[in-house]
């Protein structure tokens, strides 16, 4: 996979997803459902299809692609992401000037008192060794994206996304997309830019406990215990209530309906942020509340 991709796949999967995907859904998940790979079935389905919870950044050590998800991949005739990021179009909107900056009159300085602004300056300066002008017009939001690498104990960070794009690819399956760029950007415009901008402080103030919390979140994950992955989210400050409405409530409602359509049609692989799974409001409730059975997997 060639690096602009890569970029975007960091930049823009997991920065719209992962990095705020930490609002406080609460979760009803039952312990024994503790699942990354859940099976579809019933309600007139012809064929079973697939949910997998993804995390979009991760050392390439501790990915997990065993026999058991290669096994229901290949059961499947498409693949769908949170996008279609098999689309080069999707790449060159995304990296444009309209896309990744505020509107003019805004900017990171202006955002931030003059003490909090060397705070983040600093910490670009020493930890990253760049420079926050590069980012002053840069929307916050985008801006936090940069940090997460910094937060993994390896050079090369790995993707999940990347990995099912293969597959796809290997297999010569059709890849698609939960929803546009256009609907993704929009519950990232909802946000203030002034609450973006605090967003990137609060991790970049205490970088420490911030990448104690990542830690702990990637080990959730690995052993698939998704009741612990939502409860360390809930631990998560400073995320507003219309925040987890227009980032998970509504976006989930709307891919129940696509996920519904597709899996109807032929046998899919639906691979996404696994903090989409859980929760009253999370993909596994709303499929079932529609009439699916939606049941885990263990490997």
């Amino acid at each position: 996979m060639n690096t602009p991709f890569f970029s975007f796949i960091s930049i823009l999967v997991f920065s719209l997803i992962f990095v705020f995907d930490t609002s406080a859904q609460k979760s009803n998940t039952p312990e024994t459902e503790n699942a990354l790979l859940w099976k579809v079935s019933g309600n007139g389905l012809a064929k079973e299809s697939y949910l997998y919870g993804t995390i979009h950044i991760i050392c390439p050590n501790e990915l997990i692609m065993n026999e058991a998800i290669k096994g229901h991949f290949n059961q499947s005739e498409q693949l769908y992401l949170e996008m279609d990021m098999d689309d080069i179009g999707l790449l060159l909107k995304m990296q444009s000037p309209k896309t990744m900056n505020m509107e003019k009159g805004n900017s990171l300085k202006k955002l931030l008192s003059p003490a909090n602004y060397d705070i983040v300056s600093t910490f670009f300066r020493d930890s990253l060794q760049k420079s926050i002008k590069s980012y002053d017009k840069t929307k916050p939001f985008f801006t936090l994206s940069t940090i997460y690498p910094k937060m993994l104990a390896c050079s090369q960070p790995a993707s999940y996304e990347v990995e099912f794009l293969k597959m796809a690819k290997s297999q010569k399956i059709e890849i698609l997309g939960l929803e546009t760029l256009d609907d993704q950007l929009a519950a990232v415009n909802s946000i203030p830019y002034k609450e973006q901008a605090e967003g990137l402080l609060e991790y970049v103030k205490d970088f420490s406990k911030s990448r104690k919390d990542f830690e702990r979140l990637i080990h959730a994950y690995k052993v698939q215990n998704l009741t612990e992955f939502a409860k360390l989210m809930e631990e998560e400050e400073g995320k507003s209530e219309g925040f987890e409405e227009n980032f998970l409530n509504k976006r989930n409602e709307k891919w129940t309906s696509v996920i519904a359509e597709a899996a109807a049609k032929k046998s899919t692989f639906f691979a996404f942020g696994a903090a989409h799974l859980v929760g009253e409001n999370g993909m596994v409730a709303l499929l079932r509340n529609a009439g699916f059975t939606v049941e885990p997997i263990s490997f």
